[in-house]
């Protein structure tokens, strides 16, 4: 199972979301794909173990997600 996440979300960021997925989804892959390229976050979710994903999100990027 894949689940794709923003950063900015209503009610909560992705990173915020994440370790609830993560307890519910421990075996999904989980990306944080997001225009928030501020070193901060992409520290913050890769220090999490959330894949960070660059927007504009283009097939290479999507595809590359899926493969790793």
């Amino acid at each position: 199972d894949y689940i794709t996440l923003d950063h900015n979300m209503p009610g909560m960021t992705g990173l915020d979301a994440y370790p609830l997925l993560r307890e519910k989804q421990a075996d999904s892959k989980i990306g944080l794909f997001t225009a928030n390229i501020q070193k901060s976050t992409k520290e913050r979710s890769e220090a999490a173990g959330l894949e960070f994903v660059e927007k504009p999100i283009s097939e290479e990027k999507v595809m590359s997600f899926f493969e790793e």
